[in-house]
Formats: structure tokens, sequence, C-alpha cells
């Protein structure tokens, strides 16, 4: 996905991240890794919140950052691969 917001001029900053999750075959896991797990209050599960928190708390932001005057643009770019 890619979309830009802003005044429509060159420059401005990119946020970007994967959205995919890396393959787990092969790999020795001592829980599930697509399942969440508890453990001595912390939690385990593969994938569960690196690029996919990043994405969500910069679109979480997107309306603030529209009401604000942006003087430069702002460019998202958010990939995935199928595995």
């Amino acid at each position: 996905m890619y979309a830009v917001f802003g005044p429509g001029q060159a420059g401005g900053a990119v946020l970007s991240g994967h959205s995919d999750v890396v393959p787990v075959d092969g790999q020795d896991w001592s829980v599930a890794a697509f399942e969440l797990q508890e453990k001595s209050d912390r939690f385990y599960g593969h994938g569960a919140t690196d690029m996919k928190g990043f994405i969500a708390s910069v679109l979480a932001l997107v309306p603030r950052a529209l009401a604000c005057k942006l003087a430069h643009p702002f460019h998202l770019a958010f990939s995935y691969t199928a595995s």
C-alpha cells in the first residue's frame, strides 16, 4: 500500500513497514508460534507486534496529522510478501 498525505509537493518523509510474517518452518519454538501464549507475566507470539504495532500506530495517527497544516507531505509505504 502506498499513500501520500499533505501538500502536493516533492519531498517529505516516508514511514515504511512490512505486514507479512516471516515463516517459522524448521524453527524450534518452545511455544506455539501463531498462538498468543502467556508465561510468567509475559506474552509470546511470532510476529505479534513487530511491524504490525508500528503500522497500527501510524494509521491511528493519520487523522490527527491531517488535522494539522502540514508544511511537507508524508508518505506511507507498507509492503507484503506472500510466502
